[in-house]
């Protein structure tokens, strides 16, 4: 109930309850979550038409126009949402679907089990790819810094714009060697 008032948004005439609204859209926030961890099996594993359809018709042309239609009536904020929320829902439902007939194996939410060398040596690689990840934010915020404080602030922009090729570059050396491990 905290939320809207801390991020600034105060209720108007008309609006609705805000407190419903941010606790709707925490659970579309879940919904979303959840059909996106399906959607990325589907296209981890080649399915990529056919489940673009569900979210196509549901999400981008009928809870718009449910949308548009609910405020045009004059319905609350909160009640606005409920076409995306219930939408998304049945999208999330029918990407699930679609991934147990195409993938039966895939179809649980953790087809993961527990392996212990296997999250070994996760844990070890996930490690390596934290420091080859930190060492890459160091090294361009450092840069940056030291041209701040030799150069000034007016040199940074010029210096990043100039620098672009090497971060390119290096962009592409730390993918190279992602794939690699």
């Amino acid at each position: 109930p905290w939320l809207p008032g801390l991020l600034g948004f105060k209720s108007e005439p008309g609006t609705g309850s805000l407190t419903l609204l941010f606790a709707l859209a925490g659970v579309g926030t879940a919904i979303t979550v959840v059909s996106g961890y399906f959607s990325s099996l589907n296209y981890a594993h080649g399915t990529v038409t056919w489940p673009i359809l569900p979210t196509m018709i549901l999400l981008q042309l009928v809870a718009p126009l449910l949308h548009w239609w609910l405020a045009w009536c004059g319905a609350p904020l909160w009640a606005q949402f409920v076409p995306y929320l219930l939408l998304g829902l049945v999208d999330a439902f029918l990407i699930r679907a679609m991934l147990r007939w195409s993938h039966p194996f895939l179809g649980n939410l953790r087809p993961l089990d527990w392996d212990g060398p296997h999250l070994k040596l996760l844990f070890s690689t996930g490690g390596w790819m934290y420091l080859a990840g930190l060492g890459s934010a160091v090294y361009q915020t450092v840069d940056r810094l030291v041209i701040n404080a030799f150069l000034g602030p007016d040199q940074v922009a010029g210096y990043q714009i100039n620098n672009k090729l090497c971060e390119l570059s290096l962009v592409v050396i730390s993918t190279i060697t992602f794939v690699a491990i």
